[in-house]
């Protein structure tokens, strides 16, 4: 290339956060001794080596890992024929780059072989034609990967997702391509290369087509499709006859083959110029317009004329127009037609490199390459296949480059090997199966994900610890949740739910046409009873859910985490600090102590004025988020996974009361009127109609199977409790027309909320986790309105006992089985032969029935069962 690019260089420049590099065969040693000591030197913490799977065998037979799964993530990525492209990704909060082209992850790739490569930069949130390219090439990525999840554990999937997470900026989806540059690449149900590469040009008469590359097919296939579709007036076939594999009896006519031996050549690489390894098309058109397409396909069919994932994976980057004109010089793919036509001894030597062909690329037959994960004092990885032996015979290589023999035992499909007293980190189990050797790369799941988080999921652990201390760091806690919160907005906004993998099937309800009104809501419950499956789980809103509902528990409610680290003055961990140039002093920082600079007095304002100040902010951008998924502005899905955390945080800071230094006796540290103020806001959004979040509609069902709404579920139970909601019979003396109305309103809800429950064990256990915190006499009140969620369930599923809406009075409630999506409400009257169910958030009449249909539960009936 006329400017060559230093990956190294470029890492160090810094500004990244992750890494992920595409190959189809490296040199392991390399990447772990060169690539990724800079990489981790630079502060890139996070990083992704996906390889072919038979090229990762011989890899390993040829210089075996040691770094892999505790360092970076190895991804064997097994296809049909072979995983090919070349890509360097690399991310950061507002910077990109992104490499795509021929070079695989070798000393020969990356330091002597002439290849070629597309450099796009990513420079910030107004760089929108190059976040175009990143997106696409970011989705055939996560695509591929998705075509794995039969044959590697979700461990290893979601290490590839969470390079995203580095870079919000990445998932930004649009409709448009860039107009003069695009991706193309093999997917699942895509069309060809071929084809994405015929749709991105433009018709007419094409001057001359030139093709570059260093293995072609045994039928020359590709190239007379090239003849076929477009017909140009000229056609030039520039190969390297040193190197080439091309058959050299194969007689093409209308195809001009060149000695391109020169191509990429330089003074100062004369004397060795190295494997001419660049793949490229060039189109010149009649009308002068130029396409130039380069990346990892070579010249064949497999690359560029089999549909889908049937042939190679590959992936190029074409651009056309005046882009396409300038690199096409650059590369000197122009002086490519004045060169000389082959030779009677060039075509010698093509036949002797097609002879030995086989020689040149080895494969990894014989060999089969699987995931093992390491945990506690075992190592377990799963066998397909009900005919294993329970007992295999595996040998373990340490970290240290020991070897020591373990037995593994069958527990189904899934094989347990015991590491107790084992010196140090596995890094590979071997055995034999069947006649093949079996190598396990071993993953060291805490800490390959602990370098996966991002920024603000490094800080949060630490800001969460300060709330226990006299100096809280409230100020950032809320500015955490709440950039989380909008970067989550921005990012995903999708119909159905994305659910981590395993999910169980999707249960199919058909609708009710009968004329009974006695339809069970078993019918309607029935999915509550399944495992519940969680949403995006790796992205930093996911990390934040982790922390606040899920490990921050009875045992740890405010959070007292065990994070000192060792750092040096760059902000790099221990690990991070291997292989670093710099000799930067290190020192210890223990993360319970108030972040560096901050001031140690609060002279303006009391630290709980701060934080009174800090939750309405942070009540204020809940409800935000409600009139957004009111106005369409966002979906359920997003909806629920935002409240979640933001009850939860809340949920958190009010757990603080009488526990740490800055709040004082009889205060609290999340004001009465909050709490007043987003319940009001969570009962009129999400308690009726196509955002309930009581009864889903059929758009939004697949969301009962998901955790995160029964979590929120019993936060908002919480959040009623906070709120006194409780069931009212007696009418006060002098009760005014005002207060009437709230004692009927509070009744309407705590019906809603009763029925909220509906039984899930989930949504109760969050309900008790929450309210326990704060009072003894949780069962009492807690206790109740599950009695009267219980008797909703009966009388719901069997009405035959109870009457008709003519009998209903005042206060009391009713439902319509035939349309259970309404669910128990109050009954208004309306006419003699109609009755009305009240709305649960006001008292706006909002469905109307004949009275005949309904049937009636007597307000008297819920009270006791309340009391």
């Amino acid at each position: 290339m006329s400017e060559p690019i230093t990956i190294i260089q470029e890492i160090r420049e810094g500004g990244y956060e992750a890494s992920l590099i595409t190959t189809y065969n490296a040199y392991l040693s390399f990447y772990e001794d060169v690539v990724l000591r800079h990489l981790m030197g630079s502060g890139v913490r996070h990083n992704v080596l996906m390889m072919d799977a038979s090229q990762t065998a011989v890899a390993i037979g040829q210089h075996p890992p040691n770094l892999a799964g505790r360092y970076y993530t190895l991804v064997p990525m097994k296809v049909s024929s072979a995983f090919h492209p070349k890509v360097i990704l690399m991310v950061g909060k507002n910077k990109g780059m992104l490499l795509v082209g021929s070079h695989n992850l070798t000393l020969s790739g990356f330091g002597y072989n002439r290849e070629m490569t597309n450099l796009i930069r990513y420079r910030g949130k107004d760089d929108i034609e190059a976040a175009k390219v990143f997106n696409s090439a970011w989705k055939y990525i996560i695509n591929w990967s998705m075509t794995q999840k039969d044959a590697l554990p979700d461990q290893i999937l979601n290490m590839i997702k969470k390079v995203g997470n580095f870079a919000p900026w990445l998932h930004n989806s649009t409709e448009m391509d860039p107009s003069e540059c695009r991706i193309l690449a093999t997917d699942t149900g895509e069309t060809t290369l071929w084809d994405q590469l015929l749709s991105f040009a433009l018709p007419g008469p094409i001057k001359r087509v030139t093709v570059c590359g260093a293995f072609f097919d045994s039928k020359l296939a590709f190239i007379k499709k090239i003849q076929e579709d477009l017909a140009p007036d000229h056609l030039i076939v520039g190969i390297d006859p040193e190197s080439v594999q091309i058959p050299g009896d194969i007689k093409l006519p209308g195809a001009n083959f060149v000695n391109s031996a020169q191509l990429g050549r330089s003074e100062k690489v004369a004397k060795q110029p190295g494997y001419l390894h660049a793949k490229s098309i060039l189109i010149e058109k009649a009308d002068q317009e130029t396409l130039l397409a380069v990346g990892s396909a070579n010249p064949s069919f497999p690359a560029w004329l089999a549909p889908g994932m049937t042939g190679n994976v590959e992936m190029m980057l074409v651009r056309k127009g005046k882009d396409a004109e300038d690199a096409a010089s650059d590369l000197g793919l122009f002086d490519i037609q004045s060169m000389p036509s082959l030779s009677i001894q060039d075509w010698e030597k093509t036949k002797l490199n097609w002879q030995h062909k086989d020689d040149r690329e080895p494969t990894g037959v014989g060999e089969r390459i699987i995931i093992a994960i390491a945990s506690d004092n075992k190592i377990s990885f799963f066998l397909p296949g009900g005919s294993n032996p329970p007992v295999l015979s595996c040998k373990i290589t340490l970290s240290s480059g020991h070897v020591e023999p373990r037995e593994a035992f069958r527990n189904g499909y899934e094989y347990v090997l015991p590491t107790k007293e084992i010196e140090s980190p596995a890094i590979l189990v071997r055995f034999e199966l069947n006649d093949i050797h079996v190598t396990g790369l071993v993953q060291h799941v805490k800490q390959i994900e602990g370098r996966s988080h991002t920024e603000l999921q490094r800080r949060l652990p630490e800001i969460l610890s300060s709330l226990t201390t006299s100096m809280p760091d409230i100020e950032h806690f809320v500015e955490c949740i709440q950039k989380i919160i909008s970067i989550s907005e921005r990012v995903t906004t999708n119909t159905n739910p994305i659910l981590r993998q395993n999910r169980p099937d999707k249960i199919n309800h058909e609708e009710n046409s009968g004329n009974s009104l006695s339809m069970g809501i078993e019918e309607l419950k029935v999915q509550e009873r399944h495992k519940k499956q969680r949403l995006h789980g790796s992205d930093d809103l996911g990390y934040l859910l982790d922390i606040l509902l899920y490990k921050l528990r009875d045992d740890n409610p405010i959070g007292l985490l065990d994070i000192t680290e060792v750092i040096d003055t760059s902000g790099r961990s221990e690990e991070e600090q291997v292989g670093a140039d710099d000799e930067d002093e290190r020192i210890l920082v223990n993360k319970y102590l108030q972040p560096v600079n901050k001031p140690q007095e609060k002279t303006e304002r009391s630290l709980l004025q701060i934080c009174h100040s800090k939750v309405t902010s942070l009540v204020s951008t809940a409800c935000d988020k409600l009139r957004a998924l009111e106005q369409n502005r966002l979906a359920l899905e997003d909806l629920v996974r935002i409240m979640a955390g933001i009850l939860s945080a809340l949920r958190l800071l009010k757990g603080c009361n009488g526990k740490v230094p800055w709040i004082a006796s009889g205060q609290t540290a999340v004001p009465r009127k909050e709490f007043i103020r987003l319940f009001a806001k969570i009962t009129e959004v999400c308690f009726d109609g196509p955002k309930s979040i009581i009864y889903l509609t059929k758009q939004n069902e697949s969301l009962s199977s998901v955790d995160e709404l029964a979590r929120l579920k019993g936060l908002i139970i919480w959040l009623a409790w906070e709120n006194e909601i409780s069931l009212q019979k007696k009418k006060p003396f002098n009760e005014t027309r005002e207060e009437c109305s709230n004692r009927f309103q509070n009744n309407r809800l705590y019906v809603a909320l009763a029925q909220m429950i509906s039984q899930d064990d989930d949504v109760i256990d969050e309900a008790k986790q929450s309210i326990g915190q704060f009072s003894s006499s949780v069962t009492d009140w807690l206790d109740n309105i599950l009695a009267v969620d219980r008797l909703l369930f009966k009388l719901f599923s069997d009405p035959t006992n109870l009457q008709d809406g003519h009998a209903a009075k005042s206060g009391d409630f009713g439902f319509n089985a035939l349309h259970a999506e309404i669910g128990v409400r109050e009954v208004l009257p309306k006419d003699s032969e109609n009755r009305a169910l009240a709305s649960f958030s006001s008292s706006m009449e909002r469905y109307i029935l004949p009275a005949a249909n309904m049937r009636t539960i007597p307000f008297d009936q819920l009270y006791n069962a309340n009391s």
